[in-house]
């Protein structure tokens, strides 16, 4: 491991002031509140779930994957939380790092389908240095993961680079490539908007699995034959390939740092991110975990029973 990060010293943040937000949630449909406080420097990022047996704290860490169905959910000790990748890119897009989020149940609320309120309501409470290290993942030597048609490369750089491309056989859609540089400072306007997205085509099914009972067109772009049938359309022409960036930023947050390297994606999902974080851990020599000292005792080195998310699953 490298004894220094590539840019000098940056230092974890947590919030100046809590807050609170609720709203339905996107699969079950039930009222479902977060409130997010601040933290103490090196904890990460702390969900607090009501279980039958009182509280529980999760931590937002790769190994307490538990299902990544439709959405990125954790589990540890007997509580589980879900739809967590919306707040932890807005986590990651804003410069958060340590905070304890308090939730009245199993799932965050889904809100506008997107990370804008979140990341609007980590910019109104402020953030506050604190006085260690911020934890770096900085990649050494390209590793990829694949799924089927689903593949994730990264690829060492000075800085990170996010590229995101997908391809469906609809007429709106097509192939769609989107580009985000987090060093512009533009997640608020250019990714935070991107909205969870769905074709009317699969939403039967869907219900009848029991998913997005509260999904709506005000948390969703809605695809229709034509294109989306939302009242105000797309908020950008390439919205899909957007979120799908934003979706893996949410879900790579849970490597528990900040990742440094060039990430392309094509046709990614949930758990093709899972497959490459634990492919990115179990890889000597991938990447330089940085500062060595902060992850030899993380809260998350107990691990759960093996989830699936096997790196022999990845190519």
């Amino acid at each position: 491991m490298s004894a220094f990060p590539p840019h000098g010293i940056s230092f974890q943040h947590t919030l100046k002031q809590p807050f609170t937000l609720q709203g339905p949630a996107l699969h079950s449909g039930q009222h479902a509140s977060m409130a997010v406080e601040p933290a103490a420097p090196g904890s990460g990022v702390i969900f607090r779930v009501k279980t039958s047996a009182g509280w529980q704290d999760i931590p937002a860490h790769w190994r307490h994957i538990s299902s990544t169905r439709f959405a990125m959910a954790l589990e540890y000790r007997g509580a589980r939380i879900s739809t967590i990748e919306h707040f932890l890119a807005a986590c990651a897009g804003m410069g958060l790092d340590n905070a304890l989020v308090t939730v009245n149940g199993p799932e965050l609320p889904i809100l506008d389908g997107s990370s804008s309120v979140f990341a609007r309501a980590i910019r109104e409470a402020g953030l506050a240095e604190q006085d260690q290290e911020r934890r770096l993942v900085i990649i050494r030597r390209p590793i990829s993961a694949q799924i089927q048609d689903a593949r994730i490369r990264v690829s060492p750089a000075d800085k990170t680079l996010w590229h995101g491309r997908v391809q469906f056989n609809h007429p709106w859609v097509g192939r769609s490539y989107a580009w985000y540089d987090p060093s512009a400072g533009r997640f608020l306007s250019e990714l935070a908007p991107a909205r969870t997205f769905g074709f009317t085509s699969d939403l039967d099914a869907m219900r009848a699995a029991g998913l997005i009972r509260g999904g709506s067109l005000d948390n969703a772009l809605v695809i229709g034959d034509h294109g989306p049938i939302n009242e105000d359309g797309a908020r950008f022409f390439n919205e899909c390939a957007r979120h799908k960036i934003l979706d893996a930023m949410g879900d790579l947050f849970l490597l528990g740092g900040a990742l440094v390297g060039e990430i392309e994606l094509e046709a990614n999902g949930h758990t093709l991110h899972a497959a490459f974080m634990r492919k990115l851990w179990e890889t000597p020599g991938a990447a330089d975990w940085y500062p060595t000292h902060s992850w030899v005792a993380h809260p998350s080195d107990e691990m759960l029973p093996s989830d699936g998310f096997s790196a022999r699953s990845a190519a």
